[in-house]
């Protein structure tokens, strides 16, 4: 497991209730680096007990505890000192022998985030840059079409938005327009609930745009603006990887084809870079 963004979780369905009291975790990259976790288990995957209250560990942690029945376990991990991602090797969980103990009552403890969601629930979670995330884009204006949307961030349990965009000087604008007050304002409402976003370039198929310098210019606009904002979590450079968006002229030029495309970003990227390094 490595994404980032904390805290994570590692959740693991034994099949079964089993009586388990030692787990053993193998964590990445030896004793380079600390992480700071805790253990819960649950029979039903909806009510946890804490098993292993929040500690400090590397490489190989074997944790022993007085016997519980269970089926679900879940490794936590709020804390690591490389960097802000959870990397788990190997989890193994050791069965009580010949034990019949009930299964724990659920206590108040920490909860992940993001929050754990039954196989009998019909919510979806949806994983990527380190937590779950909605997407969400307008051809409206930013502020207005903005407005109420963060209740779902909370009603979800979601921490990341990926919001679209398009540059007014792209042929023709997909979505609305980014504004650095705007967007400032938008990424401030959805910080305030403890949402950090995903800001996306959206084009028109076969309106040549990404690759050009224009396109390029407008990127490192936006790193300058928005460099140090703490609601940023990255740069989705295009919406839609196809030779249809492809510009063919600029710093890049020539081909519309795959390898442009990667010459194309890698050199977007390096300048944004140049403006802001992290």
């Amino acid at each position: 497991m490595a994404c980032l963004g904390l805290p994570q979780w590692l959740q693991l369905d034994l099949g079964t209730q089993v009586s388990i009291n030692e787990i053993v975790t193998h964590f990445y990259d030896g004793t380079s680096r600390v992480y700071t976790y805790y253990i819960q288990v649950s029979s039903d995957g909806s009510n946890w007990y804490t098993v292993v209250s929040t500690k400090t560990g590397s490489s190989t942690v074997t944790d022993t505890f007085n016997s519980v029945t269970c089926r679900y376990v879940q490794v936590v991990v709020t804390g690591n000192t490389a960097n802000t991602a959870a990397h788990i090797e190997q989890v193994t969980v050791y069965q009580t022998t010949g034990s019949t103990d009930p299964a724990p009552a659920p206590t108040p403890s920490p909860a992940p985030t993001p929050a754990p969601v039954s196989s009998s629930s019909n919510a979806l979670a949806l994983t990527g840059f380190g937590g779950d995330y909605l997407v969400y884009f307008s051809n409206g204006d930013a502020a207005q079409s903005w407005y109420g949307i963060t209740s779902y961030y909370t009603q979800y349990h979601v921490n990341t938005a990926r919001l679209g965009m398009s540059f007014s000087n792209e042929p023709s604008p997909y979505c609305s327009i980014y504004d650095r007050t705007k967007m400032v304002t938008v990424l401030s409402e959805l910080g305030s609930v403890g949402v950090k976003s995903v800001l996306t370039d959206q084009a028109i198929l076969n309106e040549p745009w990404y690759g050009s310098q224009a396109w390029v210019n407008d990127w490192v606009q936006v790193a300058i603006d928005l460099k140090g904002n703490p609601n940023v979590e990255a740069f989705q450079l295009m919406g839609e990887p196809y030779s249809g968006f492809l510009s063919p002229t600029g710093p890049t030029g020539g081909v519309r084809d795959v390898n442009s495309l990667n010459a194309a970003l890698a050199y977007c990227i390096e300048q944004i870079r140049a403006v802001d390094p992290t």
